[in-house]
C-alpha cells in the first residue's frame, strides 16, 4: 500500500470532546456539485474535524447483487449506483481529509429476521466484500486510510449466542480477507449500542454481551455509538457505557472511539445544544476520538443547503462551545 506522503491526523490529538471524525452517507452527497463538496470539507476542517467515515461504497440488493458508488472495474459484475466516490475522495484530499472507505451495506443485515443468521446472506455478502475491497485498492490505493465495515451489530447481535457466533464468523472472513490484501489498514465498525432500549436494557449490558464478538471480529476500531439523540440514558450511563466499551476493545487488541448522533433538520427531528454539550463533555471524560452522524445533517453552514439557517444556528453554538472563532468560515450564514 502506497502512503500518502503528508503526516496522517490523529484524531485523539485533536482533543476528546470536540467532534475530529463524521461519517458521510453516500445518499446525501450522490448529486452535490464538486464546489459543494469542497465547501463541505472546509467547513469541517474549520472546526477540526479531519477525518471522514465513507459509510459504503456499494448497496447490496435483496437479490444478492450490488451497486457502487464508483465505476467498479467490469469484473466485478457490480452494477453503479452513482460515480460519487473518485470526487469525494478529490475533494477529501484537497482539503487534507483523511478517508476510511466503507464496504458494502445490506441495511439492518444483522437485525431482520430473515439475514441476520443466514448463512447464504454472510456467504454472498463476504464475497461482495472481497471483491469491492480489491476493486477499490485497484483504484484507489494510497487514497484512504482504512476502511469501514457498515454490518452494524445490533440487539440481535447480543441477544442470541448462536446468532452472534454466525454474525462474528462472517464479521472474521471479511476481516481476514481485508488483511490479507491490505495488512496495514485499520478496520472499523460501528455497533449501535441504543438498540438495547428494545429490551429495556443499559448500554453496559449491550457492551457485556458483545465482548465475545469484539474479541473474534478481527475489528481493529470499535466505533461506539451512545445513546444521545436515541434513548433516554443520562451522559452518566453514556459514561459508564463508553468506559467499559474501551475496556473491551483495548482486552481485544482493539481501540475504541465515540460517535454522537446528530440528526438535523429534516431528518429525525433536531437537538438541543445544551444536551449536545453534555454528552462532548461525557466523552471529554472517557478520552475517546469522536464521530459526529453526521455533521453534514446538523452542524454544515453551507447557506445552499436546505434548512441552512437551522444547520448554521447549531454550527455557531458549536463553535462557542469551543471558544473558537466564527471568522474565515467557507459559506457561513
Amino acid at each position: 500500500m502506497t502512503k500518502n506522503s503528508r503526516e496522517r491526523a490523529d484524531p485523539l490529538a485533536m482533543g476528546a470532546g470536540r467532534f475530529g471524525a463524521t461519517y458521510i452517507n453516500p445518499y446525501r452527497v450522490f448529486n452535490e456539485r464538486d464546489e459543494r463538496l469542497d465547501r463541505m470539507f472546509a467547513n469541517q476542517r474549520h472546526i477540526g474535524i479531519t477525518t471522514a467515515i465513507v459509510q459504503w461504497t456499494a448497496h447490496i440488493y435483496e437479490d444478492g447483487s450490488a451497486s457502487t458508488t464508483y465505476p467498479a472495474g467490469p469484473s466485478t459484475g457490480f452494477g453503479a449506483f452513482d460515480t460519487v466516490l473518485p470526487r469525494l475522495l478529490d475533494s477529501a484530499a484537497r482539503h487534507e481529509v483523511d478517508v476510511w472507505l466503507g464496504l458494502a451495506v445490506r441495511p439492518d443485515v444483522f437485525d431482520k429476521p430473515d439475514t441476520m443468521d443466514s448463512d447464504a446472506v454472510f456467504e454472498n455478502d463476504a464475497r461482495v466484500d472481497h471483491l469491492l475491497a480489491t476493486d477499490l485498492l485497484d483504484q484507489f490505493e494510497g487514497r484512504f486510510v482504512g476502511w469501514y465495515l457498515p454490518s452494524e451489530p445490533g440487539f440481535q447481535s447480543v441477544v442470541d449466542q448462536r446468532v452472534q457466533a454466525k454474525q462474528t464468523a462472517f464479521l472474521s472472513t471479511v476481516t481476514s480477507g481485508l488483511k490479507s490484501i491490505a495488512p496495514e489498514l485499520p478496520i472499523m465498525i460501528s455497533p449501535c449500542i441504543p438498540r438495547a432500549i428494545e429490551g429495556g436494557r443499559s448500554g453496559v449490558w449491550f457492551i457485556e454481551r458483545l465482548i465475545p464478538m469484539m474479541n473474534g471480529a478481527g475489528v481493529d476500531v470499535w466505533n461506539l455509538q451512545d445513546g444521545f439523540c436515541m434513548t433516554a440514558w443520562t451522559p452518566a450511563e453514556n459514561l459508564e457505557m463508553l468506559r467499559a466499551g474501551t475496556a473491551a476493545a483495548e482486552r481485544a487488541g482493539a481501540t475504541a472511539w465515540a460517535t454522537l448522533y446528530t440528526p438535523g433538520p429534516g431528518d429525525d427531528g433536531r437537538f438541543d445544544f445544551p444536551s449536545l454539550a453534555e454528552n462532548l463533555d461525557v466523552v471529554r471524560e472517557a478520552g475517546l476520538p469522536l464521530t459526529t452522524w453526521t455533521f453534514d445533517s446538523a452542524l454544515n453552514p453551507d447557506p445552499s443547503v436546505p434548512d441552512a439557517e437551522a444547520r448554521a444556528e447549531m454550527w455557531h453554538a458549536y463553535l462557542e462551545h469551543l471558544g473558537a472563532t466564527r471568522d474565515g468560515v467557507t459559506g457561513k450564514a
